[in-house]
């Protein structure tokens, strides 16, 4: 299997260890890991690398911000889960203030 950029992937099957669905998730995971190092504006450093930040950044960066911010509003939703500030308002905070960087 190749993964993005032409590196190959060599998977060892267990079985009841692994799936498709979680070798996608990994080789996602990993995709999306490698374009958070190559875009400045997810990078989460204090200062903004201005001078790296390029038009065709903003669009993936926008895109990446807004499904992690969906995900921590549905892990913060999540049945079950307490309702004290640091896990309701603090994490909308956290959440919010990741977006407002972008």
């Amino acid at each position: 299997m190749l993964a993005p950029g032409g590196r190959a992937i060599f998977l060892l099957h267990y079985p009841g260890t692994c799936d498709a669905a979680a070798i996608i998730r990994l080789v996602q995971s990993n995709v999306h890991n490698q374009a958070e190092q190559q875009n400045p504006l997810l990078r989460d450093e204090w200062l903004i690398p201005f001078s790296e930040i390029r038009a065709e950044h903003i669009v993936p960066a926008v895109e990446s911000a807004i499904a992690q911010a969906e995900s921590e509003i549905a892990a913060i939703t999540a049945p079950g889960r307490s309702l004290d500030y640091d896990s309701v308002l603090g994490a909308f905070d956290a959440m919010e203030s990741r977006l407002d960087r972008i």
